[in-house]
């Protein structure tokens, strides 16, 4: 099973640019947040969320 920084990773590059990761997403019109500053943020977030 692959870590939760894989994961991480995996959801910021997808936060930043939906389309590179999921081609065809139904995302439209989210294109993606750039700055690096809030997509950890928001991750640190939704880590928060779980309960693993």
């Amino acid at each position: 099973m692959a870590s939760c920084a894989h994961y991480a990773g995996k959801l910021d590059s997808f936060i930043a640019k939906p389309d590179d990761v999921v081609p065809g997403n139904n995302m439209k019109p989210y294109g993606g947040l750039a700055s690096a500053e809030d997509r950890t943020k928001l991750i640190a977030f939704l880590q928060s969320l779980t309960t693993d």
